[in-house]
């Protein structure tokens, strides 16, 4: 729609709702109803358009999210029981070195006493 078409609507639409008229009341109804058609495809085509393109963007991302994660899980599972194996080792080190310790005093003092 150009400037005077505009212009021209917006006119038949002031003097239909200055007068109040029932006869002018339908004009404002069918022009509302003509307007409408242009703005849902405007609508549809420049905001549902950029929501639709963002939503398979979103797809495609939440896709390659879950088959990194598919080939990273084992790896941090298998890092996860490297570590919990190096604690289980450390305090089996700890308890040996003290059991050692402990036979080396026993082991000292009888032979001190001798």
């Amino acid at each position: 729609m150009n400037e005077a078409q505009t212009k021209h609507f917006e006119d038949i639409i002031a003097k239909a709702v200055q007068s109040g008229k029932q006869e002018t009341s339908g004009l404002v109804d069918m022009i509302l109803h003509k307007m409408e058609e242009p703005i849902e495809k405007a609508i549809n085509k420049h905001v549902n358009g950029k929501i639709k393109n963002l939503d398979i963007k979103i797809d495609a991302y939440i896709v390659e999210d879950l088959k990194w994660k598919e080939k990273a899980i084992p790896v941090l599972d298998a890092g996860t029981k490297a570590m919990n194996f190096g604690t289980v080792g450390i305090v089996v080190l700890k308890a040996v070195s003290t059991i050692g310790v402990a036979i080396g005093m026993v082991y000292a003092f009888f032979k001190w006493i001798k």
